[in-house]
Parts: C-alpha cells; structure tokens; sequence
C-alpha cells in the first residue's frame, strides 16, 4: 500500500469505525510493505487508524511500515485513538521521520486497550521522533500481557526510545521488553527481561496459558498465539525445516531476510517479508526420512506443498491465474485455496475435497522425487527437484487449463528432456 500525507494508510484497512461506530476485524493479516512518501500519515502494517471504539482481534501483519515526519507508524496499526487490539501480533519494521512516532505495533495510543499481543519488528526513527518495541507514545488506555523483541533506534537530537513503550499514561501489567534485542535499558512501562528468560520455554509472569504457549521452534522460542493457525510444510509434514521469505526472489536466504524453522509437527509462526515462502531440508514425520527437496508458496501463504510450489513458480513465470491453471491442471475443485488448505487437517475433519488434494501433493512430490533421483548424475538431487518443479510448472503453463495426468508416460518424458 503507498500513499502520500495526511492520509491514513494500512496494509488492509486505512481507517476502521466511523465517528462513534467500531469496525471489527477478526482473523485476519496482511504482509506487503506500507509507504508513505509524506507526512502527516497514519501508517500501519495492517490499519492505518482505528477510531470509534474499534476492535482487531488475532490479527496480523509483516510487512514493514514507513511515513515521513511527522507521522504515526506501527507495525500493526499507525494510531490507536480508542478501541482494542487483542491477540494480535506484528514482526515488520517500523520507520518515521523527525517528529513522529514508530512502534513495533501501535504507533500512537489515545486511549483504548492492547491485550495479549506482542511486536517482533524494529522500531527507527529520527530527530525530536519517539520509537519503542511496542507503542511508541501512549496518552492513556491499558497494556497487558504483551511483550516486544524488535531493536529500537532513535537518531538525532531530542528523539526519545523506549524497549515497550518509549512515552507512556498507559496503565500496564504483566508486560515486558527484551532488553538485549531491542538495545533499550529504559521504557515508559513494562519490565525489561534478557532474551533467554522470554525464552525458557515457561510463560512470563501474567501471561494465560489458555492465549500464550513457548517453543524453542516457534517464533524464535518468544511466546507465542494460540488462537492463530500455525503456518505449516506439507508434504507428509516437515519437521525442522528452514523457511524463509525470499524477499530478492534469488532462492537463497540471505542475511536481511525473515526465516523460522518448523517444529517437530511442520507448524512454524508466521514469518516477515515480502517475498514467496521457501522452505527446504528437515525431516518428513510420515517417512523419517531427510526432505531433501525444496518448496514454495506465494507471499503470504499459510501452507507450503508441492503444489502451492507449482503455484509460486507459475506466478514467478508472470501467469496471472497461477492458481486457477493448477487447480484445472490436477482436476482440484476450483474453491480450494492452495495457499491455506491443509489436507490432513481437513482430512481428519471429513472434508470431502481434501483427498483429491493430499493425493495431488503425494503424486506430485512422488513425481518429482522418482525424476530427480534419475537425474543424480546430473547433480544434486536438491537442485535437481528445483529444475523438475520448474519443468512441471511450464508443462502446466503451456497445457493451458487443460488436465496433466502424471502417471501418463508422455508427461513423465517430457519432464526428462
């Protein structure tokens, strides 16, 4: 989302209510950058203001959040004038000008309530600007179980930085800041922790079990969200692998960008980033076996598969109805989300379309496995699965919206030449 001052700009919504009247936005999440080339402007990841006693409920946004000064940034929402953010999170960076405010989530807190939720993304800004982990200037309201992690950057005179909040009347228990990561011994509320303590594996104190739990697999081992799905690597499952968000689309991670492993069950917390979703290595539970493949899905996506594979490739080839020419290609009911359809999570649950999909995930990992092997001579079986997941998707691309049947031999050949 781009825009130019005094506006309000979000990664979904620029302003939610209306005068006395609440919006609500429930289960929910955007990723791509938000930019604002002015001043003026309420920028955030996801909202860009929310009025009138307003509610966004686990929620959430990555991507970065940008304004000139003076502007209010958060990497979830720019200004919170009243209202509630609940079991909510945000992970990309926050950026104001001079005079402004940034936080990892909220921007500027009139008033209202930020319950359960934490931000992971840096906080920078500039001369007489106020920048924290959480919420860089609260005028009132309530904080509770919260936390932020992301470094907090204040450059330039008179700019004020805070690990949770950097000026604060907000009325605040039971949340804290991580002291190491955000670089910030001081805040406007909160308790500041050393990382390894928000990441023992045991809650902070005052956080509800029944909202938060730990992994040292998820979300960097910080506390995570119950209530928001886990992303996942399908294909069996994926236990430890890498994923990341491939911003430069170049197929390597590289030090700027978002990446997480899978736990022992192929979950892993949404990441940050613009790019399409790669994962790769790990274990397949259902086999035992090294993944030794690699796989995509588009930016965004809340599932990773052979088949949303087929989908990022399409889309890196410049086809506009990527997933339409996959679902037609393998017979797919055309109402299925690839980015977000877990087939054996809807399989346990009798979902009738989900065996069609976890068949095509097998028989197109089973494809590209038995072809890749063959060509080990060629090179490493890693890269060898990239090169036949690219062949498949242009065969796709050149059928057009016709039906690919992977046990003909005439596919299978042309896969080999």
């Amino acid at each position: 989302a781009y825009g130019t001052g005094l506006v309000e700009i979000g990664g979904l919504v620029g302003s939610l209510g209306f005068g006395a009247t609440g919006g609500l936005i429930e289960n929910a999440y955007a990723t791509g950058q938000v930019v604002s080339t002015g001043s003026n402007t309420a920028a955030g990841g996801l909202v860009g203001e929310s009025v009138g006693n307003s509610t966004v409920v686990q929620s959430y946004a990555t991507g970065s959040v940008s304004a000139g000064g003076p502007s209010w940034v958060g990497g979830l929402e720019g200004i919170l004038f009243s209202g509630t953010i609940s079991q909510s999170f945000a992970t990309g960076a926050a950026i104001v000008g001079a005079y402004g405010d940034a936080g990892g989530l909220v921007g500027a807190m009139n008033s209202g309530t930020i319950f359960q939720s934490y931000a992971r993304g840096a906080a920078t800004g500039t001369a007489s600007s106020d920048e924290a982990g959480l919420v860089a200037h609260a005028y009132g309201g309530a904080i509770s179980q919260s936390y932020a992690t992301g470094k907090v950057t204040a450059v330039g005179s008179f700019a004020i930085a805070g690990g949770l909040a950097a000026e604060s009347s907000a009325f605040t228990t039971s949340s804290y800041w991580d002291y190491q990561s955000t670089g910030q011994l001081r805040s406007a509320g909160g308790v500041p922790e050393p990382t390894f303590f928000l990441r023992t594996g045991f809650l902070p104190v005052g956080f509800d079990p029944a909202a938060w739990a730990e992994n040292a697999f998820l979300n960097g081992g910080y506390p995570y969200l119950r209530s928001i799905p886990l992303s996942s690597v399908i294909g069996g499952k994926i236990a430890g692998a890498i994923v990341f968000a491939d911003d430069n689309n170049n197929g390597t991670l590289d030090p700027e960008e978002s990446f997480t492993v899978t736990n022992d069950k192929g979950d892993f917390e949404p990441i940050g980033g613009t790019g399409p979703l790669v994962a790769y290595g790990g274990t397949d539970t259902f086999t035992g076996l090294s993944f030794k493949g690699i796989l995509e899905a588009p930016a965004g996506s809340t599932k990773i598969s052979p088949i949303s594979t087929l989908v990022s490739l399409l889309q890196n080839q410049g086809v506009s109805t990527a997933e339409q020419q996959v679902l037609s290609a393998f017979s797919i009911n055309p109402t299925v989300d690839l980015t977000t359809f877990d087939p054996i999570a809807e399989l346990l649950a009798n979902n009738v379309l989900a065996a069609k999909v976890y068949s095509t995930n097998a028989e197109v990992m089973n494809t590209v496995t038995t072809i890749a092997s063959a060509l080990t001579g060629a090179g490493p079986i890693t890269q060898n699965s990239v090169q036949v997941f690219n062949a498949l998707a242009a065969l796709i691309n050149n059928q057009g919206s016709g039906p690919i049947n992977l046990s003909d031999p005439t596919y299978t050949t042309q896969l080999l030449t």
